[in-house]
């Protein structure tokens, strides 16, 4: 490929992203906060004494971007918690610790900086559904950005060289959907998968929670990085499946929920991590898979 034509490809992957994506406002708009981030404005809402509740209609892949302000010169960075709470039923909690960030610039309180991102990863199903994200201690100070945008379709679907932390104690499982088997790499207790890959593409990550026969419904949650680097946590909320089973087991599992992770032509042989992080005691059963 030439030069002239990697740059091309870059630029449009880049202008894609953002027209796919849109910035959701919240109810409470008097809470907007505008932040400088590498020369660009983004419209941020502060989460301090008063929650945020937005209307999304699915279905949505919402991230929560966060970021902790704190006066330029404090000498330590402390970690903050918010409260998420999804159409007044499912809730989580959301928790993070991160160094400062450089390229952040607040004209309305010059005199703080703020912190990298988390991004925190909810899947919205079809309609219209509420999300409140309500704060934790008064004495911190958050700022919000809430982006959705739909879900994608890939093809060409092949599977990347999976690398397990812990080959010794790797545990697989076959599932039976419909007539088929189809194998999953189960993860427990903060275990870890790796893998490399390269853009431009998408990986796809299939994930199912394993349950009680008992449960009707579970949450779970795990998140992602590359060359060791936080990418996002992910938040999911799904019911029992009635067309699935894990075969030699006793188990229920979950009906299966889909992330999406881009690659762009400037992705080449970046090593990605997967990590189940909830619940501590049960399964999360992944499938990865990587299409054009």
């Amino acid at each position: 490929m030439s030069q002239i034509l990697f740059h091309r490809t870059v630029y449009l992957f880049f202008i894609l992203s953002i027209i796919l994506s849109k910035s959701v406002n919240p109810v409470q708009l008097n809470l907007e906060e505008i932040l400088t981030i590498y020369n660009k404005d983004r419209s941020y809402y502060n989460l301090t004494k008063d929650s945020l509740t937005y209307y999304v209609q699915g279905p949505k892949v919402v991230s929560i971007h966060s970021r902790l302000a704190f006066p330029s010169l404090a000498k330590k960075i402390k970690p903050y918690k918010f409260k998420v709470i999804i159409d007044e039923v499912d809730s989580f909690i959301v928790s993070h610790h991160f160094k400062k960030d450089p390229n952040v610039f607040a004209r309305m309180h010059p005199r703080h900086s703020h912190t990298n991102s988390g991004i925190d990863v909810i899947n919205i199903p079809k309609g219209t559904h509420r999300i409140d994200i309500i704060p934790l201690d008064s004495s911190l100070n958050l700022n919000v950005r809430m982006v959705a945008k739909s879900f994608k379709k890939i093809g060409d679907i092949e599977e990347p060289n999976l690398v397990f932390s812990d080959k010794n104690k790797r545990n697989d499982r076959v599932l039976k959907v419909g007539d088929k088997n189809i194998k999953y790499f189960s993860l427990t207790d903060n275990k870890k998968l790796f893998f490399n890959a390269s853009g431009p593409s998408t990986i796809k990550i299939i994930s199912r929670l394993a349950l009680n026969k008992e449960e009707e419904r579970g949450y779970y949650q795990f998140k992602i990085r590359k060359n060791n680097k936080l990418v996002s946590t992910h938040h999911m909320f799904s019911d029992i499946s009635s067309g699935a089973s894990i075969r030699k087991s006793n188990l229920g599992i979950s009906k299966f929920k889909t992330t999406f992770v881009p690659l762009s032509p400037l992705d080449r042989s970046n090593q990605y991590e997967v990590e189940a992080v909830y619940p501590y005691s049960k399964e999360i059963l992944f499938k990865i898979v990587q299409g054009k």
